[in-house]
């Protein structure tokens, strides 16, 4: 509300207030409807955002003006036109029984027509017609259609409605017997909007409902006549909209086509209802972060920027050492874990990174961002660590609240994608930002948004987990329904195609054990989590199974029909000899060839070396290989089927916890980030009593029960967390200056984040 002055409350309902603002930018009068969305059911809340959608679907000079949608105070806001003249409702009731001129009552009736011809074109039902929403302009000369809360859109294929709506007084029969009603029913509205503005009272009234649906069923019959004021024409009008059958009333072009209408409508202006130009408001004496993304071809970039609040002040040494979390942050050529500073007074509750940015949420329930400090390698401002592998300069992070959200506003889960980030609150409410150059902001555009900003498609749902990839986002709600948007060359969002989508489509998880793989088992079972790769997606269900979609590349989805390696080896392979050649193999290569063939050759002679010893998986060794699927499908495989209780995705290849603390791998071993040394999904040797697991691009890390963390696969770049071979393909702890409880373990390509708690 920031760019808002509230001037005082202008209406009240069910749904919330509605206030008169004065818009800072321009200094122009608007409404804001404030709608308490933590406060409504499921689906008064979608009758909320069904008005945001609707009114942003209309652009009409007849039809209230939609500006923007927003959270504030836990509260969805809805900006909207101010229309000063009351509704039309007043008006009637200010004639006090005197009669409205026909001329007058034309001219204004003739503006609600065109408004609805233009609603009706768009396969929309207003579905609520009625004085009270009808608003007026200072002058009273001008029509505003407005309160779009129950209205219907219609699909091409699905013409008609059925859900008993609106106000009494104004429903069809048809509504009234429950029948399917179609765009005839806001004629009926409209029907009796006109009557009152000519008789000055309701068409149909009654003592109570059964004896108001009494009088509605009968029609026109139950009218009482007119005034002799009115011409006959506009008379039989009125009688021929209030037919009990609806195929006996006029569609609106029959309407506008009636010869009395038809001299109002061409009398009418040409400038009425002039509709509004927005400006986007500037923002003042803010930071803003700006990270370079591709711009669909190589070497093309663009800046992409969002708001933060200033630096936050960094805790003290004294607050620092005490025994509350910790975060650690390695790789990227980062070699040695390093303490990130945290805000003063506040304390960090979970964590995600992604390739461009570190984020936290803390435990007042704000967005913290990690930035590089200015003067910090060079001065530079930029996210990634990965261009400055050998800057020599100090690495200094500044903790900041990112922009954007109230004081009230509680985040509860944070997930970052490779240039956007999207953030869940306490209500269930899903906010993106960042880059919306894949469509993965699921705005309905490609758009940058610098600013948290509501996904209207989800607002009618509570959403309870979201995930995104690299490129994608994935999102369950409290009904356990599916929803996913961005990119989709690998078939991660699971739609069936490989299509992109820059809006939430539902996406329905198949129940049931047959059908190549599209079921579950006995037993009811929901979705309760999700987990995102870089190209694929994983469910996880109430009952410990996974459903996967996107790329099996390797066979990390472990959905290829292979053996089943043993869970629990007898005798541990031994890494030790390879990773000895492969040191010494990687010492030669750096002695005696330059940097960038060095990359190029330690990339690819590791890989023949590992899969000499069959721990790649190999494509020929199952002819039944599934590159990539479309859909969600089940995981069969005996050692994760019902057993799953956490699971991460890497770039190429996953890892699963398993209800006895089992860590189980699957796919590319070409840098011994398997931990084991079969062609099939299995238990890494040596680890119990798993907690916490994460993978990065080609590398595992974990965490057992009593705090310790282990890594293992490409040392490079200091993705293992402390100085190794390019390779260790066997799980190696870790050592930290503090003994601790680790809480959260967070991998995105290089770089690794977790939070742990010392023990006092």
């Amino acid at each position: 509300m920031e760019r808002y002055e509230k001037i005082r409350v202008i209406g009240q309902g069910a749904f919330g207030k509605v206030f008169l603002c004065k818009n800072l930018g321009n200094n122009n009068h608007v409404v804001i409807k404030q709608i308490p969305v933590d406060e409504l059911p499921s689906e008064e809340r979608k009758s909320a955002m069904n008005e945001v959608n609707v009114l942003s679907m209309l652009q009409h000079p007849n039809i209230i003006g939609y500006y923007a949608s927003f959270v504030e105070d836990k509260s969805l806001m809805i900006a909207m036109e101010y229309a000063p003249g009351g509704t039309l409702y007043e008006l009637i009731q200010e004639r006090n029984g005197k009669h409205i001129e026909e001329e007058t009552i034309l001219q204004l009736f003739v503006q609600i027509l065109v408004a609805i011809e233009h609603v009706h074109s768009l396969n929309i039902l207003h579905r609520d017609l009625k004085p009270q929403n009808i608003m007026l302009n200072k002058k009273k000369t001008v029509v505003k259609i407005g309160d779009f809360g129950i209205s219907k859109v219609l699909s091409s294929k699905i013409t008609s409605a059925q859900t008993v709506v609106g106000t009494p007084c104004y429903i069809s029969p048809e509504i009234c017997e429950g029948r399917v009603y179609r765009k005839k029913s806001d004629i009926w509205s409209l029907g009796c909007i006109l009557y009152e503005l000519l008789a000055l009272r309701k068409a149909f009234e009654g003592p109570n409902f059964p004896a108001l649906v009494l009088k509605i069923m009968q029609g026109s019959n139950a009218l009482q006549p007119l005034s002799d004021n009115y011409t006959s024409s506009l008379c039989t009008l009125v009688h021929a909209m209030l037919q009990r059958n609806p195929d006996d009333r006029p569609n609106i072009e029959n309407i506008m086509a009636n010869p009395v209408i038809v001299n109002a409508l061409v009398n009418l202006g040409t400038d009425v209802g002039r509709l509004p130009c927005v400006t986007p408001a500037k923002s003042a004496g803010k930071r803003h972060l700006s990270l370079e993304t591709r711009h669909g071809q190589p070497g093309k970039y663009r800046q992409v920027s969002f708001f933060v609040d200033s630096y936050l002040p960094a805790a003290t040494k004294e607050v620092q050492s005490s025994t509350r979390p910790l975060v650690y942050l390695w790789g990227g050529s980062l070699s040695v874990p390093m303490i990130l500073p945290q805000p003063a007074e506040k304390s960090v509750t979970s964590l995600s990174v992604g390739r461009s940015h570190r984020a936290a949420i803390t435990d007042d329930g704000k967005l913290l961002f990690w930035e590089l400090a200015s003067g910090s390698l060079g001065g530079t401002t930029q996210f990634s660590l990965s261009s400055r592998a050998r800057v020599k300069d100090p690495i200094i992070f500044q903790p900041q609240l990112v922009e954007g959200f109230s004081a009230s506003v509680v985040i509860k889960k944070v997930s970052c994608g490779d240039l956007f980030t999207a953030c869940l609150t306490d209500k269930g409410i899903l906010m993106t930002f960042g880059s919306g150059i894949n469509g993965c902001l699921g705005h309905g555009d490609y758009d940058d948004v610098p600013k948290a900003k509501l996904v209207r498609a989800m607002l009618q749902y509570e959403t309870i987990d979201v995930a995104c990839g690299a490129n994608h986002v994935v999102a369950v709600t409290a009904d356990h329904t599916v929803h996913s948007w961005g990119r989709n060359e690998n078939g991660q969002l699971g739609t069936g195609d490989t299509l992109a989508c820059n809006e939430p489509k539902q996406v329905l998880p198949v129940e049931g054990e047959e059908g190549g793989g599209e079921g579950g088992g006995g037993g009811k079972e929901v979705i309760s989590s999700v987990t995102c790769g870089s190209d694929c997606s994983i469910l996880l269900t109430s009952n410990g199974d996974i459903l996967c979609t996107g790329s099996n590349r390797h066979n990390k989805l472990c959905l290829d029909h292979t053996s089943v390696a043993t869970p629990t080896p007898a005798t541990p392979p031994d890494f030790t000899q390879t990773s000895r050649i492969l040191s010494s193999l990687f010492q030669a290569i750096n002695t005696k060839e330059s940097a960038s063939t060095s990359q190029s050759d330690s990339r690819a002679k590791p890989r023949s070396l590992l899969a000499t010893k069959s721990s790649t998986f190999d494509q020929s060794d199952c002819p039944d290989h599934m590159e990539r699927v479309l859909n969600f499908t089940r995981c069969k495989v005996e050692i994760l089927e019902g057993e799953v209780t956490a699971i991460a995705a890497g770039t190429n290849h996953t890892a699963f916890i398993n209800k006895k603390g089992h860590c189980i791998t699957s796919g590319s071993n070409a840098y011994g980030q398997l931990g084991h040394s079969h062609s099939v999904p299995a238990v890494v040797p040596k680890l119990v009593s798993v907690t916490r697991i994460s993978c990065g691009d080609n590398f595992t890390i974990a965490a057992i029960k009593d705090g310790r963390m282990y890594s293992w696969g490409c040392g490079r770049r200091g993705r293992l967390g402390y100085e190794s071979e390019p390779i260790r393909a066997e799980p190696t702890l870790m050592t930290f200056e503090n003994t601790q409880t680790v809480q959260s373990i967070q991998s995105s390509h290089s770089v690794t984040m977790a939070m742990v708690t010392p023990l006092e």
